[in-house]
């Protein structure tokens, strides 16, 4: 009965901090699903699909604009972040 309770809390959690997402957010999160679960993917590579597939449509740096919506995405706990280095997330 506890595991029940524990993946609804879960269900709840993850659609609040998705619903919370705005649009473009959304979208980057939902590309992510084009990979296998639990893959690792360099940091640099993912800014540059996001940027290439269009997700990316800020006036700014779209490259840092990237970044900056995986970093949410990492905060939000809708990523996971798997290798830092020097204070950098790279995969």
């Amino acid at each position: 009965r506890r595991l029940k309770d524990d993946s609804i809390q879960f269900s709840t959690v993850f659609d609040l901090s998705f619903m919370e997402l705005k649009h473009e957010l959304k979208l980057c999160f939902l590309y992510l699903s084009v990979f296998p679960e639990d893959y690792e993917i360099d940091v640099e590579q993912l800014v540059r699909l996001l940027v290439a597939e269009g997700f990316i449509q800020e006036d700014e740096e779209m490259e840092d604009v990237a970044r900056s919506y995986i970093k949410e995405l990492i905060d939000r706990s809708l990523m996971e972040a798997v290798r830092i280095e020097r204070g950098k997330v790279m995969s």
